[in-house]
């Protein structure tokens, strides 16, 4: 789907019509913007505060339609949070770099994928009576 040259998907997340675009210089600008609001706000955890800058504020900002405040999005059902990333990183990646990065930290080398798991070793050698 194309809105105005740039490609959107549009998602209904328990009710809520969502259209996520690919980001424009002013969607850039808003993400800024509501950053320095969470950071602001010294009295959410640390937990919330990153997922409200990591995860958040980026949906939000690629986004139009029927957007969740902040504590609404902290209470949406997971399976819609993770459609809403998915569709927002498939158009815009590098704001969703940690989770790549995340991904290539939790999955298997070349190596590993090669030698296949039942070659791994993945024990530790306990010796009894050394100290």
């Amino acid at each position: 789907m194309t809105s105005n040259g740039l490609k959107t998907k549009k998602l209904n997340l328990s009710g809520r019509e969502i259209v996520v675009s690919e980001a424009t210089y002013l969607m850039g600008i808003q993400r800024g913007i509501a950053i320095s609001e969470v950071m602001e706000n010294p009295d959410d955890s640390d937990i919330i505060q990153n997922v409200l800058l990591n995860v958040y504020v980026n949906l939000k900002a690629c986004s139009e339609g029927d957007i969740p405040t902040r504590d609404e999005f902290l209470n949406m059902r997971e399976p819609d949070v993770e459609a809403w990333i998915r569709a927002s990183r498939d158009l815009n990646p590098e704001w969703f770099w940690f989770l790549t990065e995340a991904e290539k930290a939790l999955s298997p080398s070349e190596d590993v994928k090669k030698k296949g798991r039942s070659e791994q070793n993945l024990s530790v050698p306990l010796e009894v009576g050394s100290q």
